[in-house]
C-alpha cells in the first residue's frame, strides 16, 4: 500500500503526462494509482480523461457515469460525463447531465453551450439563441437568426461546438479549473485525439452531428 505521498505523486506524474499528451503513460498512472487505492476518485476520473483523449469514449464513460452516481453535485464530473455521452450517442442522457450543471451553476457557460449545441441539432432554434445569449455567445445566437441553407447550418452547429470546447480552456476572469491531481478537471476536447486530426473539420463535425437522436433511452 503506497504511503499518502507516495499515493499523490501517482497522481502528480499522471496530471503531468495527461497534459503533455502521453495518454498511454497517464493511464498507466492512474491505474497503478487505482491499484493502491481503488475507486478514489480523482484517481477514476484521471484515468476517465486519458482514455477520452483516446477515443475510448465508452470506457470512458462507464468511469464518469459511475463518478456521477457517486458524487451527483459536482458540476465537473456532469460535464465529463455529457460529453462522453455525446460521443457514444447517448444525447438524450447528455442533456440531462447538462441541464443538471445548470441547475447547480447557472453561469456555467461551457454546459449552456452544449446545451445550445444539443437543442440547435433538434430544431429549436429560439431555445438555441436564447442559450447562447446566456453563455455569452452573442456573435453566435446573431447567426441563429439569419437564414440558414444546408451548408450554413453545418457550419453554425460545428462553430457552436468548437465555441463549446474552447471554454474548456478557463471560464473567462475566473480562476483557472482545477489540476487532474487537484479536483475534478473536465474533459478538454482540444487534446488531440488519435488518428482523428487527419480529418478536416467539416468531416469531425459530420461524424459527430449525423447521428439520429434517439427517442428515449
Amino acid at each position: 500500500m503506497a504511503t499518502n505521498a507516495e499515493f499523490e505523486q501517482l497522481l502528480i506524474d499522471g496530471t503531468d503526462l495527461l497534459e503533455r499528451n502521453q495518454m498511454d503513460q497517464a493511464m498507466s498512472k492512474a491505474m497503478e494509482a487505482l491499484s493502491q487505492r481503488p475507486g478514489n476518485p480523482l484517481a477514476e476520473n484521471l484515468l476517465g480523461l486519458a482514455l477520452f483523449a483516446r477515443r475510448r469514449f465508452r470506457e470512458a464513460r462507464d468511469i464518469f457515469e459511475g463518478l456521477v452516481r457517486r458524487h451527483p453535485d459536482i458540476a465537473s464530473l456532469r460535464v465529463n460525463a455529457g460529453l462522453t455521452a455525446l460521443r457514444t450517442d447517448g444525447i438524450n442522457r447528455a442533456k440531462s447531465h447538462f441541464e443538471r450543471v445548470i441547475q447547480m451553476e447557472a453561469d456555467h457557460r461551457r454546459a449552456l453551450a452544449y446545451l445550445a449545441l444539443l437543442s440547435f441539432k433538434g430544431g429549436d432554434r429560439v431555445k438555441t439563441r436564447a442559450l447562447l445569449q446566456r453563455a455569452d455567445l452573442d456573435e453566435l445566437a446573431t447567426r441563429i437568426s439569419q437564414p440558414l441553407d444546408d451548408e450554413a447550418t453545418l457550419w453554425l452547429a460545428l462553430d457552436i461546438e468548437s465555441r463549446a470546447d474552447q471554454l474548456a480552456v478557463g471560464r473567462g476572469s475566473g480562476p483557472l479549473p482545477p489540476r487532474a491531481h487537484e479536483g475534478f478537471a473536465e474533459i478538454n476536447p482540444l487534446v488531440p485525439e488519435e488518428s482523428w486530426d487527419s480529418r478536416s473539420s467539416q468531416e469531425r463535425h459530420e461524424v459527430r452531428m449525423t447521428t439520429k437522436v434517439p427517442p428515449s433511452e
